[in-house]
């Protein structure tokens, strides 16, 4: 089975007026609800979620990266 990693930005803003809810940023909150999808069975088991502090993507929101085998782009 081949294995993918769903990189999430945890320190990306909700929106441009709303950058954090509950003292955490759109991309922690993002993080936390992807870990409940893959914890109840909803994420394909070769999937593993990482958080990153940043993945300079910062003129968008919520963004994240896949890494995966023979992967073209």
């Amino acid at each position: 089975m081949a294995h993918h990693t769903l990189f999430v930005c945890t320190s990306c803003s909700f929106s441009v007026a709303q950058r954090d809810h509950l003292g955490h940023r759109g991309g922690h909150h993002l993080f936390e609800q992807l870990q409940q999808l893959q914890q109840q069975g909803q994420l394909p088991p070769e999937f593993t979620l990482e958080p990153v502090d940043c993945l300079s993507a910062c003129n968008r929101f919520c963004a994240i990266a896949l890494a995966a085998p023979q992967k073209l782009r």
